[in-house]
């Protein structure tokens, strides 16, 4: 969704999509949201002094105010935590280091190449469908969806950032970081061909910024410390190649235990985007 900061130019487009909708027996307008919920989402409406990056909606910064004289209201709010990477973990995380790594039942996994990471992805994938169907909007990816995914995004991963358990052989739970590599595209103009590509890898090596880009973990082996290991793990990556800043990415408003471990490392909310709703 874009216009000019024009309020009858929006009014216009805004009440043509709305009777759109109701012709098709829709009663209610949710947005804006991307082709799927794997695209950007919402508008940002706080923190337009901190740099955009990978994944994150942009917009002008009257888009909101333009939706919400139509009419619109608050559906949810999704925030973006920035810290500086910690020198020393809280104890309590420790202390869940080293029950993990006592307990035999579990084996974290880590990379060093992409051919060793390249077998995990599909799983991965078929794991975040399934650890994800509790998040607002999620749509589970089907085979093509996820084919193409790991397509998309298998060429800038950093195998040092993504960190899996297992327990008896089965994948129970994931984390993805990955350097931020927003301004090696921006030095591409967003394409990856015929240099494109080299400039965001060169960008992916130099990068003092680590992005925190999604993470799930079985239902059954929730509460465990899964997911504090897997996050201490690739902050211990991002530590180790000298990154300074931690990034990470959405979170929904309600995520409360998510928020809480962003703020026990000294998080602070930078930016806030917000999803809108009305009755038509």
């Amino acid at each position: 969704m874009e216009c000019y900061n024009d309020k009858e130019v929006f009014h216009t487009l805004i009440t043509r999509v709305e009777e759109w909708a109701k012709q098709n027996g829709m009663t209610r307008m949710i947005g804006p949201l991307g082709f799927s919920d794997k695209d950007p989402q919402g508008f940002q409406i706080e923190g337009f002094e901190y740099p955009q990056f990978m994944t994150s909606a942009t917009n002008s910064a009257y888009m909101p105010e333009l939706l919400i004289a139509e009419g619109y209201e608050k559906k949810v709010d999704l925030v973006n935590y920035l810290a500086k990477m910690p020198d020393e973990f809280p104890l309590i995380y420790e202390k869940v280091l080293a029950r993990i790594a006592n307990n035999k039942e579990y084996k974290i996994i880590e990379f060093t190449s992409k051919k060793e990471l390249k077998p995990y992805i599909i799983p991965v994938l078929e794991l975040m469908n399934e650890t994800f169907a509790e998040i607002y909007g999620f749509v589970p990816l089907n085979d093509k969806e996820k084919t193409d995914f790991a397509a998309r995004y298998l060429p800038i991963l950093d195998p040092k950032f993504l960190k899996v358990v297992e327990a008896g052989g089965q994948l129970i739970g994931f984390a993805i970081g990955m350097p931020d590599v927003s301004p090696g595209i921006k030095a591409a103009n967003g394409k990856l061909l015929p240099f494109g590509i080299f400039k965001i890898l060169r960008e992916s090596k130099r990068s003092k910024k680590l992005l925190m880009m999604l993470g799930g973990v079985k239902k059954e082996y929730r509460g465990k410390g899964i997911d504090v290991i897997m996050g201490v793990k690739i902050l211990q990556s991002g530590i180790k190649h000298k990154m300074d800043t931690i990034d990470s990415h959405l979170v929904l408003e309600n995520n409360t235990k998510m928020r809480g471990e962003y703020e026990r490392i000294g998080g602070k909310v930078v930016k806030k985007f917000r999803i809108y709703q009305k009755e038509l």
